[in-house]
């Protein structure tokens, strides 16, 4: 006899699967059960035994990752997927294209979700621009230049249509929209503008890119100011940066993006895509719920949001572009009109 009840119940089931599915594959990564596997198959009790774990609890883990598709199971030898060889080699450049997080730090982060609900204090962390050590701010900054660069090109090529000269990144990271703007602008100049903590990691990129003399970082708060230009700029970048902040202190740092930039100057506007009803898409609900769980303010608003705080800072905000890189993606580019 048909259960409505059941069904909803395994629906329900299913989700929380999810968890164990994460745990196994995290599990499996850290304890360096691919590499192990690089020069060939393996059985369980071997694999076991090199690692120095339980091989019977180790079964468990590497059965739920040969069911997610991860790695190959012959008889009782475990292998890996040739698919997968460039993105599971930690010295290769596919293994950035994987989550930073580690199987302690995603639970323990998630674990806390009640305390953040009940105090409204988001979790201060790499990924929120949050005041971190050098090393984890440059590790999730590095994953996000991986991921970044092909809609960087995509977003230059939008700029394209007229030359840049001077230009201020807000929020740089890494720095993959400056160096992709100024490498189709070769007379072009650049202020890069992110936390203190991001400067070995953007210095070191200028100096890879041979622009030492066409740009330079600035360690600031992008809410004190500190960082606004003695001359206008003709292009500011504000790439994924305002879900990071609150909706007041989106408000500001518009007013000062328009403040620098001369009449006529352009505003390159890049976030994440969130319906206007907030129903979707399904990405944009889980980034928004991340950003309530690891951020102290931020949230992700809605394109109508957005073209509202660039038009309270005189700068108009032309069609919205939805990205062919990064579909999930928009952009604004703005034209400051007073």
């Amino acid at each position: 006899m048909f259960d409505p009840l059941r069904r909803r119940a395994g629906e329900w089931s299913r989700v929380t699967a999810a968890v164990d599915d994460a745990m196994a594959l995290l599990a499996v990564r850290e304890l360096g059960v691919f590499d192990a596997l690089r020069e060939g198959p393996l059985g369980a009790e071997v694999l076991g035994a090199r690692l120095g774990v339980s091989w019977r609890r180790l079964r468990a883990f590497l059965n739920v990752v040969v069911d997610l598709g991860f790695l190959q199971r012959e008889d009782d030898a475990y292998g890996l997927d040739p698919r997968d060889e460039a993105l599971l080699d930690a010295d290769a450049d596919g293994a950035r294209l994987l989550p930073v997080e580690g199987l302690t730090v995603l639970f323990g982060r998630r674990a806390r979700a009640l305390e953040v609900l009940r105090t409204d204090a988001g979790l201060d962390v790499a990924s929120s621009g949050g005041d971190v050590d050098v090393e984890e701010r440059e590790g999730f900054l590095r994953y996000l230049d991986r991921h970044a660069r092909a809609e960087a090109s995509e977003v230059a090529e939008l700029l394209s249509d007229r030359p840049v000269a001077r230009v201020l990144d807000l929020g740089c990271g890494a720095g993959t929209y400056t160096f992709a703007v100024l490498g189709r602008n070769p007379e072009a100049t650049a202020t890069l503008v992110d936390r203190p903590n991001a400067r070995r990691l953007v210095e070191s990129g200028i100096a890879a890119a041979g622009m030492d003399a066409r740009a330079t970082f600035c360690g600031a708060d992008l809410l004190d100011g500190s960082w606004v230009p003695e001359e206008p700029v003709d292009l500011v970048i504000a790439s994924n940066v305002l879900h990071n902040l609150d909706e007041e202190a989106c408000r500001e740092l518009m007013r000062r993006a328009g403040q620098c930039l001369t009449p006529g100057g352009r505003l390159l506007l890049k976030e994440f895509r969130m319906d206007d009803d907030r129903s979707g898409p399904p990405g944009a609900l889980r980034f928004a719920l991340s950003m309530a769980l690891m951020s102290p303010g931020g949230d992700l608003y809605t394109c109508a949001e957005y073209a509202g705080w660039m038009a309270g800072a005189g700068i108009a905000a032309g069609p919205r572009v939805d990205l062919l890189t990064a579909p999930e993606s928009f952009v604004f580019v703005g034209t400051r009109t007073e």
